[in-house]
């Protein structure tokens, strides 16, 4: 059995489906009992089952601490290895019940990150898991008579212009336009950067003059300690932005018409509360649903995650909230699409251009 990718198991699917989730090899052989009464009403997929239970057990033989989903239908055999603990669980259903592997794609803040070196200005991109090198500057070598500012603090005037040319720039990068920007470096430079370039987005002020020496895997390391000021930024633009989409209608929280919104292909954004779980079954074209409650019941799908599963498929993102965004009883919200709407412009946008 070979690992999958998630585009095979969200859009290579053949029905019915069975998904297995074990946070370790001991755990399997318990599940395996329920799976198989499970499957005497689905002789097709059980059979296909007990031939690959073999490679299933080979696969947790070489993980027996790592938490696993193994996925099979007459189409698809494979498994993930998942970074974080899950349930024992399995699923039967339509498609691959993929709720323990969603929750590790999204809810990743993005931002740009200016680092001002005595020589030179760099400009990266990156989130939780990257951080990409995008451009690089070098100061005019003939820098010319030195500026002070306060307590003998210098900036040569090929500094000083060099800084004002790329925070122009800076402006003019569509793909920096919703982003908060990070600044980092030289302790002069950074207060010369950080007082004069006005975004937007907000601008985050590090005292950080180490970053001028570090690589893109080190700059990464770093992320913990700016990550909430990035996140913070991301959360007022969403509430002014959020805000206009409320005055224009085009939130729908209510769930039985925002599962038909998703099936019908209207949903621009997804937006799901953190770690929250909805137990029970769904019916995507008519909206239907039950709720089983807040816990996993054996057999259940979680409905927030079919509902983001089919989000997905329709071409709509995804994006997790503190739970205090949402209005009171709602389990989630969808943006509906608009004429000046794209699925891939966030909801999280520069303030002063909603939409």
């Amino acid at each position: 059995m070979k690992p999958v990718k998630l585009n095979q198991l969200l859009f290579e699917i053949t029905p019915p489906c069975l998904s297995i989730y074990v946070p370790d090899a001991a755990s399997f052989e318990a599940l395996h009992v329920r799976i198989e009464q499970r499957l005497e009403k689905h002789p097709h997929l059980q059979e296909i089952y007990r031939k690959e239970l073999l490679s299933i057990r080979e696969v947790l033989k070489r993980h027996p601490e790592d938490p696993c989903g193994f996925y099979l239908s007459n189409g698809r055999k494979g498994y993930l290895p998942l970074d974080h603990d899950t349930a024992a669980n399995f699923v039967v259903g339509e498609s691959f019940y993929l709720g323990p592997v969603l929750e590790e794609l999204f809810g990743n803040p993005e931002y740009a990150l200016v680092i001002l070196a005595e020589a030179e200005m760099r400009l990266y991109r990156g989130d939780s898991r990257q951080v990409e090198l995008l451009e690089r500057h070098e100061f005019n070598q003939h820098p010319g008579p030195q500026l002070v500012y306060g307590q003998g603090a210098t900036i040569t005037p090929s500094q000083r212009r060099g800084i004002k040319e790329w925070m122009l720039r800076l402006h003019q990068m569509a793909a920096l336009a919703r982003l908060p920007v990070v600044v980092a470096g030289q302790s002069e430079l950074v207060k010369q950067f950080a007082t004069s370039f006005r975004h937007p987005y907000g601008v985050v002020k590090l005292d950080a003059p180490h970053f001028t020496e570090l690589t893109c895997p080190q700059l990464l390391q770093e992320f913990p300690k700016f990550k909430g000021d990035v996140v913070e930024y991301h959360a007022e633009n969403f509430k002014m932005r959020l805000r206009t989409l409320v005055r224009t209608g085009r939130i729908v929280s209510e769930l039985a018409a925002l599962i038909r919104a998703v099936h019908e292909g209207k949903v621009m954004r997804l937006l799901l509360p953190e770690k929250r779980r909805l137990w029970g079954s769904v019916n995507m074209q008519t909206g239907h649903y039950e709720i089983m409650g807040l816990h996993q019941v054996e057999g259940s799908v979680d409905i927030i995650e079919e509902v983001a599963e089919a989000t997905i498929r329709q071409g709509g993102k995804i994006q997790f909230l503190p739970e205090h965004f949402f209005p009171h009883g709602s389990h989630a919200m969808v943006v509906m699409r608009g004429e000046f709407i794209s699925a891939h412009t966030p909801v999280f946008g520069v303030a002063t251009n909603p939409w």
